[in-house]
């Protein structure tokens, strides 16, 4: 009778340390951790240079607002990437989350993002080392399981050639 006893009061004990962790599940670290998974899946895909991959984190009518106002649509986005993948000799991406605010299945996120681009200089028909450095407040929406950026806006940016500061347009 004891030992049964001692194992009713272990299973609930049991069952109640796993139902408190559940209760307990941090919803804003989740998405911290799949939204970082989708920007670490883009900069992998940039460093191959594949611009389906590059592209596959974003909504279809994913917009990107620049530090102007000025909006661009994912049609003139993906040509873009797609003229600059075929130009670059090489890249290199790194994205870092810096705060997110999650409210249901939007996640309001601030972003740093570092690359490096060598490019051939049609003047000097040598490489050329482009430096981008920028700070963007981006929407993303889960859809399914799936976290997707529909909106990125540019807070701030810095662009080096060669390492001589270009002024930002």
């Amino acid at each position: 009778m004891f030992i049964r006893s001692s194992q009713i009061a272990l299973c609930g004990a049991v069952l109640l340390s796993l139902s408190v962790g559940a209760v307990h599940a941090d919803p804003t670290a989740d998405a911290r951790k799949a939204i970082q998974a989708q920007y670490d899946v883009s900069n992998a895909a940039t460093v191959k240079k594949d611009v389906k991959a590059a592209i596959s984190i974003y909504t279809p009518d994913r917009t990107i607002v620049d530090s102007k106002g000025k909006s661009t649509n994912m049609d003139v986005v993906k040509a873009q990437i797609t003229a600059i993948f075929a130009q670059a000799a090489s890249f290199k991406a790194n994205s870092a989350i810096q705060t997110i605010k999650l409210t249901k299945d939007t996640a309001a996120v601030r972003v740093k993002e570092h690359g490096v681009v060598i490019l051939p200089n049609p003047t000097t028909k040598k490489s050329t080392t482009l430096v981008l450095d920028s700070v963007s407040e981006d929407t993303w929406v889960k859809t399914g399981k799936v976290w997707l950026q529909k909106l990125s806006k540019l807070v701030s940016q810095s662009v080096k050639q060669d390492g001589k500061p270009l002024p930002v347009q």
